[in-house]
């Protein structure tokens, strides 16, 4: 049979259009032999294949200059049937440009969110018929698309004979019309139709569409695609919540929150119409065993999912019917405790996956199962190394690598030899793999249950991975463990945060275009349909600290662009350089140590006339907590000796030492006040081009080519952390790349605004009272009794005296203000939703924090204290909560 092909699409001069498909004559998939299409004038081109009856035909434009490929086509690749009973094929397309609505292209909408219920229906694709396919990417499940024309097939524009459309893959509509039946010329539009009541309720906008047919004969299909369905449709928003999957409690888990309660929370969530459910990282943190593997943003693995959120209730009991009572026991033991005890949980659990690993071994069970095998090898790439990792980190002496003695550093062959089933400890091999096949087919259960319920999942991303994690001893490579990654100084810390990761070697990853990460997208993609990618601006320029610091002050932004010693010169700071070392005054040492300076001059030493320094066996941060640790704890001299060491206001750069960095925030130390007037005016000049202007143009271009390939790897919905010092260029990039912002009232990204206006927020973007970084909404409202009464006059226009509690009737009206937001999501703290209800609220709101950033070693132990079962038996607080989101117009 003959394919003719026709689209009209624009190029400039020599340049082509190809069109590249899954069959011989269309290239079979190579983009540089794919056939030329001819240009017949007026942006018209043309293409006649000829291809043998009832092949399935899957291809895409693209436009080519010589051996470059310029640009393909936006979004999936199309689908056509050929017809045995057809001897011509007359295809009319449309260029599919990224649309201005791509979010709703995500897996968020087309898998749950947006789904209909009779999705993906066969449409007969036969001779003598006429196919019209049109996207149409915002019909709720509600309504189906339909087509109304001039003709008595489409029932001469009576909406109420308007032929309906059947729903294909997300967000197609396909119709099939007997060409017989239609006139050569005829004009029509898509309209939307109620699927209850039947009713037309919407026509597309702008003038009638014409289709001219060029045969109606019974051996010629005519197919008219890509076609985009305009009408004017409210933006869709919706509503959802924030919780870690360690703070569900349930009456089935045993002391810390499991995938087992998160189903049984997304029907909860759907129950109160709320459609989406946030959550923290979810990989393994495990290192030490103790308590401070609880923090969930220092995963050891980004692709192994963490073993103390398998579930047991939902796996097969114990044969052992004693050893199962007891670990049943000890499990509801746990589960009375108010907070999250990690360590006993996690010993508790371990125990219980040992146990069904023997049991299912011996009884040749799950482990032997089809479906454990398949997962086994299509997970080899990172499964192998995981369980080979854990197996040295739980059987040497100390979880760093570097003390593994032979197996130091992970290799291909060495996981090989590892994971050889010879090995004595293959077992052990085994039982990590077989634990993590459990979590994935638990996770996997979630998602697809939410799924039927229009609910989603959106995971964490985390910026850094732990210092000593698989990845880091398997592929050190893609590292850089001679750094700290941390934050500059914020509202969270004054002084920074290091969160202690190895800084990545973006080079070595640009080389293979960002597999590493890519992989790492698309792995999440199997669980959940959007993400929160945890500290953004990373992604722009990463705050690196040297090994030497403790604090975050001592760090500098890369890339960058440091200073030359001929700029700072022709700037006015000509002894940019002797400003590096740390000398400070008597004047100084008394401000920070007061009646403690006779124990700080022991540390150190008379320098330039009167000037002193730190001791050289004192003269860096983490010098001075290895001699500290030593001694009864004096927090007041550490901390005084660590300000000591950032008495500095420029940094060598760490690849050109020539080159120097301005301290951040230079201006609040004590050198600063030193220095005369005129000096103070330089450097604040530079200091604030620095950190604020001289870096726009450069790191927009860092982070497109870093993101780009990374949101586009898989099709979840992306959202980005731009919380803290954000560069100016991160709004352009996030729109441009279509990442939701995250927008908190009480942390405007406005210079001189106490609390941001929610009406003015951008439509891309997620907003919300809290995070777990910050105290839910009640703890704030007592924290600083002066913004409070400030929002509450302020943002509530409430008169008289502010309440010393926020009470349900406030913390409804918050969260309100907050639904009618033009935010595309609105996700609260689980916490937050809460505070509406004054019986169901925890009595005592300074519990309910999650995390202090400011606290490196914070214990994250909050757990929700009630359970889903009592919740969803509360009726009462189910109904405020649909009120309040229906009212908002995002159910």
């Amino acid at each position: 049979m003959t394919v003719h092909f026709h689209i009209h699409y624009f190029t400039q001069p020599g340049q082509e259009i190809a069109l590249c498909g899954n069959t011989l004559p269309t290239g079979d998939g190579n983009l540089l032999t794919a056939p030329a299409m001819y240009h017949i004038g007026e942006g018209h081109w043309e293409l006649d294949l000829e291809h043998e009856p009832c092949e399935d035909l899957i291809y895409q434009y693209l436009v080519r200059e010589g051996d470059r490929i310029l640009r393909r086509e936006w979004g999936r690749p199309r689908h056509l049937s050929l017809p045995p009973d057809a001897t011509t094929v007359r295809v009319s397309d449309f260029w599919q440009p990224e649309p201005e609505n791509a979010l709703m292209a995500s897996s968020a909408f087309s898998d749950s969110l947006l789904t209909v219920p009779d999705a993906g229906q066969a449409l007969s694709y036969e001779g003598g018929h006429l196919i019209i396919n049109v996207f149409a990417p915002q019909v709720r499940p509600s309504m189906r698309v339909g087509v109304s024309g001039d003709t008595n097939l489409l029932g001469h524009w009576d909406p109420r004979h308007a032929v309906s459309m059947l729903p294909g893959e997300y967000p197609e509509w396909r119709v099939s019309l007997d060409t017989a039946t239609l006139p050569p010329v005829f004009h029509y539009k898509f309209v939307l139709i109620d699927r209850s009541t039947g009713q037309v309720v919407a026509w597309e906008w702008g003038e009638p569409r014409v289709i001219h047919l060029h045969s109606n004969l019974p051996h010629v299909l005519q197919v008219e695609t890509g076609l985009t369905c305009h009408y004017q449709e409210v933006p869709w928003r919706g509503a959802g919540l924030a919780i870690p999957v360690f703070s569900l409690r349930s009456e089935r888990s045993w002391g810390c929150g499991d995938f087992g309660d998160l189903l049984r929370l997304v029907d909860w969530v759907a129950d109160t119409d709320q459609q989406i459910i946030q959550l923290l990282p979810i990989n393994d943190t495990t290192s030490k065993g103790t308590w401070e593997d609880s923090y969930p943003y220092n995963a050891v693995s980004v692709h192994a999912l963490h073993p103390m959120y398998l579930a047991p209730a939902d796996l097969p009991p114990l044969k052992d019917t004693a050893l199962q009572d007891g670990f049943t026991a000890e499990g509801q033991r746990l589960n009375t405790l108010s907070d999250l005890d990690y360590e006993a949980a996690w010993r508790l659990k371990s125990a219980y996956i040992e146990a069904l690993f023997e049991q299912e071994k011996e009884t040749n069970g799950l482990l032997f199962s089809d479906e454990y095998l398949a997962f086994a090898r299509e997970h080899q790439d990172w499964l192998d190394p995981y369980a080979a990792y854990a197996y040295l980190r739980d059987s040497q002496s100390s979880p760093d690598p570097s003390t593994w003695g032979p197996y130091k550093q992970g290799s291909t062959g060495l996981v090989t030899e590892l994971c050889d089933t010879r090995q004595p400890w293959h077992n052990t091999i085994q039982r990590h793999r077989f634990t993590q096949y459990l979590l994935h087919k638990q996770l996997k259960q979630v998602r697809d249950y939410a799924h039927t319920k229009g609910v989603v999942l959106k995971g964490d991303i985390p910026i850094g991975v732990h210092r000593h994690s698989v990845e880091a001893w398997y592929q050190p490579e893609l590292f850089n463990p001679s750094v700290q990654v941390g934050a500059p100084p914020d509202s969270f810390s004054p002084t920074g945060q290091n969160w202690g990761f190895p800084s990545y070697n973006w080079a070595r990853m640009a080389q293979d275009d960002y597999d590493w990460w890519k992989r790492r997208f698309t792995h999440m993609a199997l669980y959940m349909d959007a993400f929160r990618i945890d500290h953004i601006l990373g992604f722009f320029r990463i705050w690196e600290i040297p090994e030497h610091a403790v604090r975050g002050l001592l760090g500098q932004f890369n890339p960058a662009m440091p200073y030359s010693p001929q700029e700072l010169e022709a700037m006015g700071c000509p002894d940019a350089n002797e400003l590096t070392v740390a000398r400070f005054n008597l004047k100084t040492l008394n401000t920070l140590f007061g009646h403690n300076i006779s124990r700080a001059m022991a540390f150190v030493k008379k320098d330039k006339p009167g000037l002193y320094v730190l001791k050289t066996a004192f003269n860096t941060q983490q010098r001075i907590k290895a001699h500290l640790c030593k001694h009864p704890a004096d927090v007041d001299l550490q901390e005084g000796l660590f300000s000591l060491c950032e008495e500095v206001l420029f940094l060598h750069d760490a690849n050109q030492p020539d080159r120097l960095h301005p301290r951040i925030n230079g201006m609040n130390s004590h050198r600063f006040s030193e220095l005369t007037s005129d000096q103070q005016a330089v450097y604040r000049h530079l200091h604030d081009a620095f950190f604020y202007h001289r870096h726009n143009d450069f790191w927009k271009e860092q982070a497109l080519t870093k993101l780009t390939p990374l949101v586009q790897a898989s099709r979840m919905l992306a959202c980005g952390e731009d919380l803290g010092m954000i560069p100016e260029c991160v709004p352009e990039v996030m729109n441009r790349l279509h990442i939701l912002s995250l927008e908190i009232q009480r942390m405007p990204k406005r210079m001189g605004v106490r609390f941001e206006n929610l009406n003015a927020i951008p439509y891309l973007s997620v907003c919300t009272t809290s995070t777990h970084d910050l105290a839910p909404l009640r703890a704030w409202w007592s924290e600083d009794p002066e913004a409070t009464a400030h929002y509450y006059r302020q943002m509530l226009w409430k008169p008289g005296v502010t309440p010393t509690e926020c009470t349900p009737e406030i913390a409804r009206e918050i969260l309100a203000q907050h639904l009618a937001s033009p935010a595309m999501w609105v996700i609260l703290p689980w916490q937050d939703w809460m505070a509406v209800d004054a019986l169901l609220r925890n009595p005592n709101p300074g519990t309910e924090r999650i995390n202090q950033p400011s606290n490196p070693r914070h214990y994250w132990r909050y757990r929700m204290h009630l359970t889903l079962e009592t919740l969803m038996e509360s009726e009462p607080l189910k109904v405020t909560i649909r009120e309040l989101i229906r009212r908002s117009g995002r159910s």
